[in-house]
């Protein structure tokens, strides 16, 4: 598999970058380098954050599952929006710098045991177009047997005379045995390019989480349900979900750090959650404000008679509520009760299908939806059960489904299904969720079999982190604050941004996974990621404004948005701009304060 580079027009290629300078001018023209190959179909396609395995999966032109979308046996399904490759390998992606976490491209050839990545730079800084549109990032662009980078990523220039234009690069080629070797290679190189990566500096970490704890008793405290509720939009709660978006997770360093009032009102929460538990051991996905309930439809007119439920907000449940109960000086035997219940669901679950599958019926336990990795972290939550209640199906469940998911997932290099409104796009949601569970069992068990499997999924969840700071447009917000997108993490293919933190764990494992490896690259990943989070948190001293507002206003204290925008999927005027929005990133906040910081 020997890579050709070439240019479309007469250039100097050195080593690691190559030279345009036209000797007449060239209208409406773009300058592109390609790299080439001999394909044969079988390769592997990765832009990170925006591409895994050429997002050759079955797609579903449609906003969310409906009934008839759904069976235990489904492939992968994801959004026709994110770009892809046909299922044979046919068809092209063209994509720009600002929508992967990492400008790069890499193929891994199964069959030929080969590989190579090549990575380039946003863009040019001062090239010949109009940086607030982005016209002056690279393009990238993947056809059968060829990627070419491309100048100007948006459009075309007239190129004068003279001009001189710089595509740096570098190629790596190495022999590679498997998918997971592939993402050594990938993590280990991943700042190559040498782009500025400086990390914000450190907060005042207990002045963040004053502001948090401030903004939590007196605007996501549901009186009338009483509980610790989720995400705020123009100033109203919206809902309580378990799990996901920070039902039964926020609870948690509230219970940890927080004052008296706090602190009962945590407790509280959690006797709230097993008031929604159902027959099943499952949860009610969904309790609007005003104590309707809802599925997990996100709109969808459904058949009142299933009751759809996104099994990681019960997988989240399952791992968070063994974190509270460690805070407690006495567990309440309802607590045990239906917590208990709960793993026993996840054990019939796996017992009955051999797999936890993306929905459920929250009534029955009957699977909907199979085939993701959406409840990634019940290995987790299930080891955790098994050392609470000495329950050996737990740990058994917990170690058959984590090694099912390792093969299907981890070592296919696409783990889907962790976010609920992104149907089963690729995401990195579900692929920490395993990391978490494969640090969990490498404790539990000190199997090292665990500990390969925690490694190679870490170096798979760094493909959806930033690896340097992006260039915002001079007149965004976050030029303004100086924002650092480095440590940002990109949700899934379908949302195209990063965003501060992981949805919504901590990332804690990474620093555990160095303890026991001693790999330092771990420890630099967790703190890329949990140093970026803060600084996209709005404060009276700094308010972070809305920009989707005219005039932009002033986000309150402790609104924290989880766009980080590099792409311009939501329009050039948002790039580097946010929206009036409160959400999940909060939660991981104050998970960095309760658990690393």
């Amino acid at each position: 598999m020997k890579i050709s580079v070439k240019s479309n027009m007469p250039c100097d290629i050195q080593p690691e970058k190559a030279v345009f300078t036209p000797r007449v001018e060239l209208l409406r023209f773009v300058m592109k380098l390609d790299f080439t190959f001999d394909a044969n179909g079988d390769e592997y396609i990765l832009f990170p954050a925006s591409v895994y395995d050429g997002n050759r999966f079955a797609m579903l032109d449609k906003k969310v599952f409906a009934p008839e979308d759904m069976f235990p046996d489904m492939p992968l399904t994801v959004f026709p929006t994110a770009p892809h490759l046909n299922r044979d390998g046919s068809g092209d992606i063209r994509i720009k710098t600002g929508n992967v976490s990492v400008p790069c491209c890499g193929v891994f050839s199964r069959s030929r045991k080969k590989a190579f990545l090549v990575f380039t730079t946003q863009g040019i800084e001062n090239g010949l177009g109009n940086a607030e549109k982005g016209q002056n990032n690279f393009g990238m662009s993947y056809t059968k047997g060829c990627f070419t980078i491309f100048y100007p990523g948006t459009g075309d220039f007239t190129f004068p005379v003279g001009s001189r234009v710089e595509i740096p690069y570098k190629l790596l080629e190495f022999d590679c045995e498997s998918i997971t070797a592939f993402y050594r290679v990938f993590f280990e190189n991943r700042k190559i390019m040498e782009m500025p990566c400086e990390r914000p500096l450190a907060p005042d970490w207990n002045e963040i989480f004053s502001v948090q704890e401030d903004k939590y008793n007196r605007m996501n405290w549901y009186e009338n349900l009483g509980c610790y509720g989720c995400s705020i939009l123009g100033g109203d709660p919206r809902c309580w979900q378990p799990g996901w978006t920070g039902g039964a997770i926020s609870s948690y360093p509230l219970l940890k750090l927080g004052g008296r009032e706090t602190k009962e009102r945590a407790i509280k929460t959690l006797e709230f959650l097993f008031k929604t538990q159902r027959k099943s051991g499952f949860f009610t996905s969904m309790i609007k404000n005003d104590d309707s309930s809802h599925d997990d439809f996100f709109g969808y007119k459904s058949d009142a008679k299933q009751h759809v439920h996104l099994i990681r907000k019960s997988a989240d449940v399952l791992y968070y509520l063994f974190k509270h109960f460690l805070l407690m000086q006495e567990v309440p035997p309802s607590f045990e009760e239906g917590t208990k219940k709960l793993a026993d669901a996840f054990v019939k679950l796996w017992d009955t299908y051999g797999q936890f599958g993306q929905f459920v019926d929250s009534n029955t336990g009957k699977l909907l939806a199979g085939n993701s990795a959406s409840g990634g972290i019940a290995p987790a939550g299930l080891a955790a059960a098994y050392r609470y209640f000495q329950n050996t199906d737990y740990l058994r469940v917990a170690e058959a489904s984590a090694r099912m998911m390792y093969e299907r997932d981890i070592c296919a290099g696409v783990t889907g299904g962790g976010p609920g409104d992104a149907i089963q796009s690729p995401d990195s949601e579900s692929a920490f969720a395993l990391l978490e569970s494969y640090v969990a069992l490498y404790e539990e068990t000190k199997n090292p079999d665990y500990l390969k499997m925690a490694q190679d999924t870490a170096h798979l969840c760094s493909s959806w982190v930033v690896a340097y700071n992006f260039r915002f447009p001079s007149k965004s917000e976050f030029a303004r604050l100086g924002i650092r997108s480095v440590g940002t993490v990109f949700a899934n293919v379908k949302n195209k941004h990063s965003a501060p933190g992981i949805c919504t764990y901590s990332g804690e494992c990474l620093r555990r996974l160095w303890k026991y490896t001693g790999d330092a690259l771990y420890m630099e990943l967790l703190k890329d990621i949990y140093l970026a989070i803060p600084q996209c948190m709005s404060t009276e001293e700094r308010p972070v404004y809305n920009h989707s507002v005219q005039p932009p206003t002033a986000s309150p204290p402790g609104f924290a948005c989880e766009r980080v925008n590099t792409s311009d999927w939501e329009g050039y005027g948002m790039v580097g701009n946010i929206w009036g929005l409160s959400t999940w990133p909060e939660v991981s906040l104050m998970l960095t304060i309760a658990e690393i910081v």
